[in-house]
């Protein structure tokens, strides 16, 4: 079976799913509500603290829009990838998938693309919505490009590691202690910063620092992406070890 009919296939049933869930359908929202949020909300809520503090922290805005976006929506398209995957595993569909014409690979390749285009547009609309100033289109989607693996990442992790979607979620709200890794980055010069690179979700943040900062961005934005394939890699051998090698 082709590539296309596969992903034609699975896509219409995984919208299926969704709109069952209303969980998952309520995350689906997630961009144009946090997107929104931070247009119209932080501000209100800067100048709110700055009366308080008699300070101006408006300058602020884009730092706390741009990766607010960066770490929160990578990390919802994956653990709505992930919770559809627990969903086929509790109603058995990885086996039937075994008696079908999809492979094991187009099945990964779909799971691994429905997450990561997801994050991609979603992180741009989102960066798009709440307009943080001084960044232009290509800027902002290749922001939202440098994070858009993280997605696939957590969904696999979830697949790999989660029994039901109790664990999902715990899983996805732990993903939320990592954070300090990319908020340390902006009190922390390098080259020690370069060691909390060792959690993924540092990588978007600091593309967006060093846009900033006006530097080159590709070897930034390759390292990001370069260090999430070789993860995501280790965690698709896992996937297949677990799900069709042990059927």
């Amino acid at each position: 079976m082709k590539t296309i009919q596969v992903i034609k296939i699975l896509g219409k049933n995984d919208l299926k799913n969704i709109m069952r869930d209303d969980y998952i359908s309520y995350l689906i929202f997630m961009p144009l509500g946090l997107g929104l949020l931070l247009r119209w909300g932080l501000p209100a809520v800067l100048d709110a603290l700055g009366t308080y503090f008699a300070s101006d922290l408006s300058s602020y805005y884009a730092v706390i829009a741009v990766c607010s976006v960066l770490l929160l929506l990578p990390i919802i398209s994956g653990a709505i990838a992930g919770f559809l995957h627990l969903d086929q595993k509790d109603n058995k569909i990885t086996s039937v998938l075994l008696l079908t014409p999809v492979s094991p690979r187009q099945y990964m390749l779909y799971n691994l693309l429905l997450p990561f285009f997801g994050s991609l547009l979603g992180t741009w609309l989102a960066l798009l919505l709440a307009n943080p100033a001084d960044l232009g289109l290509l800027r902002l989607f290749v922001l939202s490009l440098s994070a858009s693996p993280l997605a696939p990442l957590l969904a696999f992790a979830v697949a790999c590691f989660a029994e039901n979607k109790i664990q999902g979620f715990a899983m996805m709200k732990g993903t939320i202690a990592l954070w300090i890794a990319p908020i340390s980055a902006f009190y922390i010069s390098p080259p020690w910063q370069y060691l909390l690179g060792i959690i993924p979700l540092y990588w978007p943040c600091r593309l967006y620092q060093v846009i900033a900062e006006g530097k080159p961005i590709l070897p930034t934005f390759l390292a990001g992406w370069l260090y999430s394939g070789i993860l995501l890699y280790l965690l698709l051998k896992l996937f297949d070890r677990k799900v069709y090698q042990a059927d």
